[in-house]
């Protein structure tokens, strides 16, 4: 992937409107689900993602294989009851939804240059 095609992958998903989570998949097979808008910056094909806990994760146009949308039907799927603790299990949608209650709608986040 050129760091072109990086920027404008990310751009188009970090604007999206209402925003959808999306999985990285890195050239070693590791994958990340980035969960929310709030959670990543990048800039001349570099990345980070910030992991809960605050953990960091770099990545670059260079180590990602792939970048895959969650689908509708995946977001409901993991928001189904579970069926063996007949309860609903969290997911990376709650998340999103708690990080805007949170934070509000808003997205003018500021982006600083990765070195």
């Amino acid at each position: 992937m050129t760091a072109e095609d990086f920027d404008e992958t990310l751009a188009a998903l970090y604007h999206k409107e209402p925003f959808q989570v999306f999985t990285v998949e890195l050239v070693g097979g590791r994958q990340f689900e980035v969960d929310s808008p709030f959670t990543f910056v990048f800039r001349d094909g570099k990345a980070i993602y910030l992991r809960p806990g605050g953990i960091p994760v770099w990545f670059d146009h260079e180590s990602v294989s792939t970048i895959h949308e969650a689908t509708r039907a995946q977001i409901k799927e993991t928001d189904a009851p579970d069926a063996q603790q007949g309860r609903r299990t969290r997911t990376a949608s709650d998340a999103v939804r708690s990080s805007r209650k949170l934070h509000g709608e808003r997205r003018d986040v500021s982006l600083m240059p990765v070195r």
